[in-house]
């Protein structure tokens, strides 16, 4: 009976530790994900930017060809 008690408690700590480095990798997971965004919204910025910077380049030659 003890026997059976000490191999179930095993079980549980190793279930336990094994829960322990999935909580591990979903905390890496998730700081990986918020640096993608983060470039994400960086490199979204800058091509708006540039597409505005562009579309009134393409007005002034408009109005000097005019």
């Amino acid at each position: 009976s003890f026997k059976v008690i000490h191999e179930a408690l095993e079980h549980l700590q190793t279930s336990l530790s094994d829960l322990e480095s999935i909580e591990g990798a979903v905390r890496t997971a998730r700081k990986s994900l918020e640096k993608i965004d983060s470039a994400r919204i960086g490199i979204k910025g800058t091509i708006e930017n540039q597409s505005l910077r562009l579309s009134n380049l393409i007005e002034l030659e408009g109005e000097d060809a005019e």
